[in-house]
């Protein structure tokens, strides 16, 4: 299967359909889970991402929101990680022998530039690239820590479940 959604497995799953070819409504905790069973990981480095989703596919977006939120995140972080090692993307600057690693967001931009340069549909990675750019969005280091340290900061299921449609197309594309 090709990772940039021209074979027609990737599409239907892309969609929100499950092994089965039921189709769930796009942005519910039905088609978040269909896309998470879905998920090609491939290579022993990125083993964590691989118990992330298993950890992941435990929890009830309904019942554990914040720990969705923590657990999706960290398989960003991880995959992005992991993906910018194997494919030698520069992950930080240098400036008279100061090291300063990117933020998240700038390793998943140059992470979109590869994939683009490598015949990934850039439209398919639209709605990651939006998302996780945006400063303040659900899964911003500002909002996780907002879920932390503000006792009057939540999040809900549904909106979760409408990133996590946003988002897993870039998601799906570091691990395959």
């Amino acid at each position: 299967a090709s990772p940039s959604g021209t074979d027609n497995t990737v599409i239907v799953h892309e969609r929100g359909k499950n092994e089965s070819g039921t189709a769930h409504p796009l942005g519910t905790p039905q088609q978040v889970r269909a896309l998470l069973k879905s998920m090609v990981i491939n290579g022993n480095e990125l083993s964590k991402v691989a118990e992330l989703r298993s950890e992941i596919l435990q929890l009830k977006i309904d019942k554990t929101p914040i720990a969705f939120c923590f657990v999706l995140r960290s398989m960003f972080d991880i995959s992005a990680e992991v993906f910018c090692v194997k494919n030698k993307i520069k992950t930080f600057t240098e400036n008279n022998g100061h090291r300063k690693d990117f933020e998240l967001k700038q390793k998943l931009n140059k992470i979109v530039e590869f994939l683009v340069n490598k015949g990934v549909d850039k439209k398919i990675l639209h709605g990651a690239l939006t998302e996780l750019g945006k400063n303040n969005g659900l899964l911003s280091i500002a909002s996780l820590n907002q879920i932390v340290h503000n006792p009057d900061f939540s999040v809900a299921p549904s909106d979760i479940c409408m990133v996590f449609s946003n988002v897993f197309p870039l998601l799906r594309e570091m691990n395959f």
